[in-house]
């Protein structure tokens, strides 16, 4: 009884990994496409469409509601198997199993591969993809405590003191961050609710020592910028998403671009705040930064990274106008309608054919 219901736990994780994973391939074959006609807020929007499939079963329910397209990617990467009668559920490549000691893993288009099952597999395979996950997590939570670490060393500023007294306009509203001026980082970022003082958790900005105020400017302004774009979340998603499902490859590279987005969110959102000069100015700033490390490894962090993408997408900024935002909003949301939801599909009961049984395999068939 209980090897069963750890087969059937591992078949829902498992669809769900390849799911999603697919699902987020198809977003990086597409990329340089949906770089040409989507703006990096555009593209984020389809990411965390993706991300949250990754751990949230009901997603797949939720995004079955709408019937719009007569064919869609969710249709062309679900197995014709019994389990996806209803076409609202976690695409099922691994069906539950029963108890036989065969099954067949479906595959789109109706092929299926013939898999024996012993019991001692399920313990082993659990054991191992639950390792990963619990190693994954405590990496990120070591890299975490050291960065903070290295970073609270700081000598901390005063928003009325020189240093930040000419930016003191960039200061939010809610006055919940704090800024750091750090000897020996590596490179700038912001850390959501990183320290606690008197009771009240804030942000904080670290910040290299010896940057001039110039550049200074720019690199608080956008790191102020990744909080309002609520960034950090963002990133707490998709890097739970990494450690659930770190044993598939397209989730590294989808965790990759993901970042990527986050910062050329950023700096596209900086760049509406600026003048035409100081655009060029922001530029300079990614060159002279551009050797800073990049910090992937920390859920809640934000550093300086993937220069010349960011510098290249700074240089070809022009505001986009309306006629081009109406065309891009429209866009993405077809591509997520075909990505994400599902066509309005009944089965005849006549289509369904049943082959094996008895102490054999089973294999369930849908035609069409």
């Amino acid at each position: 009884m209980l090897n069963q219901l750890l087969w059937e736990f591992l078949s829902i994780y498992l669809n769900l990994g390849l799911a999603v994973g697919l699902t987020c391939g198809a977003l990086l074959l597409l990329r340089p496409l949906l770089k040409r006609v989507l703006s990096p807020r555009q593209r984020l929007l389809l990411w965390m469409t993706a991300w949250l499939s990754a751990y949230v079963p009901q997603w797949y329910q939720i995004l079955s509601w709408p019937h719009v397209l007569p064919v869609t990617f969710r249709d062309l990467i679900t197995p014709r198997t019994m389990e996806n009668l209803s076409f609202d559920r976690v695409p099922a490549y691994f069906p539950d199993c029963q108890g036989e000691q065969q099954i067949n893993l479906a595959l789109p288009g109706g092929f299926y591969v013939p898999l024996s099952l012993e019991p001692w597999m399920a313990a082993l395979s659990g054991a191992v993809l639950l390792g990963g996950v619990v190693l994954l997590t405590l990496y990120f939570d070591r890299r975490s405590k050291e960065i903070k670490a290295q970073a609270s060393q700081g000598r901390l500023l005063d928003w009325d003191g020189p240093e930040l007294k000419p930016f003191y306009g960039l200061k939010p509203a809610d006055d919940y961050v704090l800024v750091r001026l750090c000897r020996g980082l590596p490179t700038s970022f912001v850390y959501q609710k990183a320290e606690k003082f008197d009771g009240v958790k804030y942000s904080m900005i670290y910040l290299q020592e010896g940057l001039p105020p110039e550049r200074m400017g720019m690199v608080l302004r956008h790191e102020f910028n990744h909080l309002k774009r609520k960034h950090p979340w963002m990133k707490v998603i998709i890097t739970c998403g990494l450690v659930l499902h770190w044993w598939n490859p397209l989730i590294w590279l989808a965790y990759k671009y993901t970042c990527l987005d986050l910062e050329l969110d950023c700096d596209r959102f900086t760049l509406e705040q600026l003048s035409p000069q100081n655009c060029r100015e922001y530029a300079k700033t990614l060159v002279e930064l551009g050797a800073g490390k990049q910090i992937w490894d920390a859920p809640l962090a934000f550093g300086e990274s993937h220069t010349k993408s960011r510098i290249k997408n700074v240089l070809n900024y022009k505001k986009a106008g309306f006629r081009i935002t109406l065309c891009a909003v429209i866009v993405t949301a077809a591509a997520v309608l075909c990505l994400m939801t599902v066509r309005e599909k009944t089965v005849d009961p006549e289509a369904v054919s049943i082959i094996g049984g008895g102490d054999g395999p089973t294999s369930i068939f849908i035609a069409g």
